[in-house]
């Protein structure tokens, strides 16, 4: 399974394309004139950074928690605990589950904060 990693995409008058980075994997970032060519440019330095890491033995960070790993993980979890530790309600938290709802990159970046301060992860 490849793991999915935020990859934002702005526009940048400077170079006058769009710039794809990717936040987890650091300098891991690709450009093109359109989203969608920055976008394939960003899958490919992905894949490339990955393959890199593995090569020189350097840590690879994993993707932030996503609704689907989550989605995954549920019968496992306390997800009253888990909507407590990004900001939602349980209810909220089951709907966004059931539809399949994505986290906001802060609910993302406060789930992947302690799952990491607890030795976790959810891929």
């Amino acid at each position: 399974m490849t793991p999915h990693y935020t990859i934002n995409i702005e526009w940048s008058d400077e170079d006058a394309s769009f710039i794809a980075t990717v936040p987890q994997l650091p300098g891991c970032m690709a450009d093109g004139p359109t989203e969608e060519a920055a976008l394939a440019e960003a899958k490919r330095a992905i894949q490339d950074w990955l393959e890199t890491a593995r090569a020189i033995n350097r840590p690879i960070p994993l993707p932030p928690p996503t609704i689907e790993s989550l989605a995954r993980a549920s019968a496992l979890l306390n997800k009253s605990a888990v909507a407590r530790l990004i900001g939602l309600e349980q209810r909220t938290l089951n709907a966004r589950i059931k539809n399949r709802t994505p986290l906001t990159p802060k609910e993302a970046e406060r789930l992947q904060s302690a799952l990491q301060n607890n030795s976790l992860a959810l891929i």
